[in-house]
């Protein structure tokens, strides 16, 4: 079974607050999903 994380993003979050969290998940060998409460497109580094 794969391993999987949430990162939720909020109205006015700075970029090291989804970046960081993201890449140190992933160095776990998580998948990761990012879910924000706005309909817009992130980029994920």
């Amino acid at each position: 079974m794969n391993k999987k994380a949430l990162i939720l993003i909020l109205n006015s979050f700075q970029d090291l607050e989804e970046i960081y969290p993201y890449h140190r998940v992933r160095e776990n060998d998580l998948e990761v999903d990012i879910m924000s409460n706005k309909k817009k497109k992130y980029l994920v580094y």
